[in-house]
């Protein structure tokens, strides 16, 4: 893997990382707002049941959208490694036609 992808593939691993942390955090305290808005105009019940059902749709959501993050970091590091492996094989087909010995 060269340095640069390498990089990239750090960068985009903190970046993960933060938003995994940052982004249900922030949607814990927007739901708890919510909540305590809601109570005056549906009751504490149905408030309850809207920032439950806010909850479930928000957690699904995050999710899918982090699980579909890891699958093209993933398939990036396949499409490297096919790379590598491709090269490692022109290599030793050079070797071995220049009767060099490993």
């Amino acid at each position: 893997m060269t340095e640069r992808s390498e990089h990239e593939l750090d960068r985009a691993m903190a970046r993960l990382k933060r938003l995994g942390i940052v982004l249900p955090l922030a949607f814990l305290a927007a739901l708890v707002v919510i909540g305590h808005a809601l109570v005056p105009v549906l009751g504490a019940t149905w408030a309850w049941i809207a920032s439950g059902t806010l909850a479930v749709l928000g957690v699904v959501v995050f999710a899918d959208w982090i699980l579909c993050l890891i699958g093209a970091l993933y398939r990036r590091l396949l499409m490297q490694h096919a790379e590598l492996a491709a090269l490692h094989e022109a290599g030793v087909a050079i070797t071995a036609d220049l009767d060099l010995a490993l």
